[in-house]
């Protein structure tokens, strides 16, 4: 009886009819949101994009559904973050039915993050198979303007090899963006500048590429791992760290259960900043959102 009811529902989907794909258009599934729209002002009018990770999705323990797997059965190329963020990867692709351009957005980058920096390390649950049990290095990379720029250029190469006939449209659109991604970075660099207070408490480890790229100072982590509250102990240390690192925030997110972040700063009366480092459907522009959570920053941290 239980494998009837494993079946039907991967027989249900699957009759289900996908919309109908444009023949002139590559389909492209990025991971996430910020990815999704960075294809988007590199493929231009040449792509339709989809997002595989759903708004308001936490990456790090989303699951694969057979209806997900069917409506990105069209796909042309699937975009991901890279460095162990998209553990779902090898299933997704098993059961695609033709040849897929897969973009590690990553691919380049960690001897330049490896040369300035050391990187801290998270742990994936290895639970089920479907999460890596292996350190990996922390995935935040498109937190960092400078890093996402890379991630960019690999988009752009990845396009090129799924559609080498849009070649220099997709050059000219990448180019335009990375002045755009310069642009940023130059706005975060002044805000921050503006700063009196440069250290924070973070709610897990989504921070720290910016952090080192603009001079400021992650006090702690609250999540050590991917859906793990912190122990007693850790929930201790943090409480002691905090209430001496002169921090006057707690950076939170909307992916994140608050219950812990409000217990701790009810404990230190230290305030509370929401950052989201993914969007949602009505933020989903990278530059507006960082911008958005750049302006937060500096309310807090002023």
């Amino acid at each position: 009886m239980k494998k009837i009811w494993i079946i039907i529902p991967a027989l249900f989907f699957a009759c289900q009819n996908l919309p109908e794909k444009n023949p002139d258009k590559l389909t492209v599934a990025a991971s996430i949101l910020p990815l999704a729209d960075f294809v988007r002002h590199v493929g231009g009018d040449r792509v339709e994009v989809l997002t595989v990770v759903p708004a308001g999705a936490d990456p790090h323990t989303f699951s694969l559904t057979p209806q997900k797997v069917h409506s990105l059965s069209r796909m042309d190329v699937l975009v991901v973050n890279g460095l162990g963020f998209e553990f779902w990867t090898r299933k997704l692709l098993d059961n695609m039915t033709k040849p897929v351009v897969v973009v590690n957005t990553s691919e380049g980058l960690l001897d330049s993050l490896r040369s300035g920096h050391h990187l801290d390390l998270i742990r994936g649950r290895g639970d089920a198979g479907d999460h890596h049990g292996h350190e990996t290095y922390n995935p935040h990379i498109w937190l960092d303007p400078c890093l996402a720029i890379g991630q960019v250029r690999n988009i752009c190469d990845g396009l090129i090899k799924a559609d080498s006939s849009s070649q220099q449209q997709y050059q000219r659109n990448a180019q335009l963006y990375i002045e755009e991604l310069e642009n940023l970075h130059v706005f975060i660099q002044n805000r921050v500048e503006t700063w009196r207070y440069k250290k924070f408490i973070s709610y897990h480890a989504a921070w720290v590429y910016f952090a080192r790229r603009y001079d400021l100072d992650v006090a702690a982590v609250i999540q050590k791992a991917p859906g793990v509250d912190p122990s007693p102990r850790d929930l201790a240390d943090i409480l002691e760290i905090a209430k001496k690192a002169e921090s006057r925030v707690i950076v939170a997110e909307p992916q994140m259960s608050p219950r812990t972040v409000k217990l701790i700063a009810k404990e230190t009366d230290i305030s509370v900043v929401i950052l989201d480092p993914l969007g949602d459907e009505k933020n989903d522009r990278y530059i507006e959102l960082m911008k958005k959570n750049v302006n937060a920053m500096s309310r807090a941290f002023k």
